[in-house]
């Protein structure tokens, strides 16, 4: 029986039309669904069962040759996938094996999605997986550990009272000047929470254990995640 272990599993409309999309962005037909659907089994049984539907539907075999790499001063090569390397990337990291197929199925969807689900069991590398990847690519990593208690205020911000350290921070100048000039007794201001600096600044925001968070923190990300979304 086909993915026995881990289940319930849904699969559904959006992954095929991200299987289009990938495909339109480049990628060939049998590519994808190494991500889409193989990655998601948790035993290689199942994953050699999915690789045997698509030679039986498609008359053609997954690949099975390990994923190549290089890491130069200037991009990382993985598999197929070219990506320029940002500034604050690492000069010295070392790339586990382990986590290269990962990274090549990372790296096929980041074009076409800003929403990656890593998961798997305790203790078994995925924030590792994701810092690696971070670190590599040179972009900034924000980790909100989330739990029945995280509210959408966490994650998108609220009105906090004006501070003047905050005051001075955001423009540059010491504390002192800007109580000489300004006060800000009683007055509130809007405080961006993680997800909007992230998007705002184009960096990573990690979602840890987002299987614990309430399910109606999680819907106020729907409308940011579906194409040309906005909050």
């Amino acid at each position: 029986q086909l993915g026995s272990k881990g289940r319930p599993w849904e699969f559904n409309l959006r992954d095929l039309f991200r299987w289009l999309s990938m495909i339109g962005n480049g990628s060939d037909l049998i590519g994808p669904v190494k991500m889409l659907y193989s990655l998601r089994f948790r035993s290689l049984e199942d994953r050699q069962k999915v690789g045997m539907l698509v030679e039986e539907v498609f008359g053609r075999k997954m690949s099975t040759v390990p994923v190549d790499y290089n890491i130069y001063p200037d991009c990382v090569v993985i598999g197929q996938h070219r990506i320029p390397r940002g500034p604050k990337s690492s000069t010295d990291m070392q790339l586990l094996h382990r986590h290269v197929d990962l990274l090549d199925a990372l790296l096929s969807v980041l074009p076409s999605t800003p929403l990656v689900l890593v998961t798997g069991d305790g203790a078994v590398g995925k924030s590792g997986l994701i810092r690696t990847a971070a670190d590599l690519f040179g972009r900034p990593l924000t980790v909100l550990q989330m739990g029945p208690d995280v509210d959408a205020l966490d994650l998108l911000g609220s009105f906090e009272q004006c501070s003047a350290e905050r005051q001075a921070l955001r423009r540059g100048c010491h504390v002192e000047e800007l109580s000489n000039g300004e006060d800000t007794a009683g007055r509130f201001e809007w405080v961006d929470g993680p997800l909007i600096r992230a998007v705002v600044e184009g960096n990573w925001l990690v979602l840890d254990d987002a299987n614990l968070a309430s399910p109606s923190v999680l819907d106020r990300l729907n409308s940011l995640l579906e194409p040309n979304g906005m909050l």
